[in-house]
């Protein structure tokens, strides 16, 4: 995994993994601990109300005959970029940016298909045009953990259902786990059935060590 467009002066930290690991809640609660709005700023990928394609991605989620599949992934990476002019501005002020889910990182997990190997899919995504990350947390759970917080929030949300997250969580899961393996030492694994309380305690002090090891160098 490698990349080329630098984030500096920000910090851009993506945390991502199955669908109910719990990578959501974490992301919000990181960005509360790190100070909020005044020096953080948070996205999810795919984007909700910020513009079209966005929109487009989880109305396809609900419903997945309004897309085919093997399309799908060219709609993440247009949400992407679409997203990653406002996220290069914050990172030009110096402030941390914390990403819940990217195309880069979830792409070579539920985009790989019998008809679409890995290598096809990096030639969509395209690593080169995004910014370099400065740190990727992968957010692991048992999917039977991740199955029942699905349900759970589904009944409490009313939420659509997300069935392409949703399908052969088994599959996704060791792609999620091969990512850490292959990440050469950017990519971490962290362990979702702790509580979120636990897990930002854990890495506010190394996103906080990172962002001012950045602004010293610039």
């Amino acid at each position: 995994m490698s990349y080329s467009k630098q984030s500096d002066p920000g910090t851009l930290v993506i945390l991502d993994g199955l669908d109910g690991s719990g990578k959501s809640t974490l992301v919000q609660a990181l960005s509360v601990a790190l100070g909020g709005s005044a020096t953080t700023r948070t996205f999810a990928f795919p984007s909700k109300d910020d513009n079209e394609v966005g929109r487009l991605i989880r109305r396809v989620f609900a419903d997945p005959t309004l897309v085919c599949e093997e399309a799908m992934l060219y709609l993440f990476v247009a949400d992407a970029l679409v997203q990653q002019r406002r996220m290069r501005a914050y990172l030009d002020m110096g402030m941390i940016v914390l990403c819940d889910r990217h195309p880069v990182t979830s792409g070579p997990v539920y985009n790989v298909t019998r008809d679409r190997d890995l290598l096809t899919v990096g030639e969509i995504t395209q690593i080169e045009q995004f910014i370099i990350p400065d740190a990727v947390f992968v957010v692991d759970v048992p999917v039977e953990v991740a199955e029942a917080r699905i349900a759970a929030r589904n009944g409490k949300t009313g939420e659509a259902r997300n069935l392409i997250y949703e399908r052969m969580l088994e599959v996704k899961r060791a792609r999620y786990l091969k990512l850490v393996g292959m990440g050469e030492g950017l990519v971490e694994k962290l362990d979702g059935t702790r509580t979120t309380e636990d897990l930002v305690a854990e890495l506010v002090p190394v996103i906080r060590e990172i962002a001012a090891r950045k602004l010293k160098t610039t």
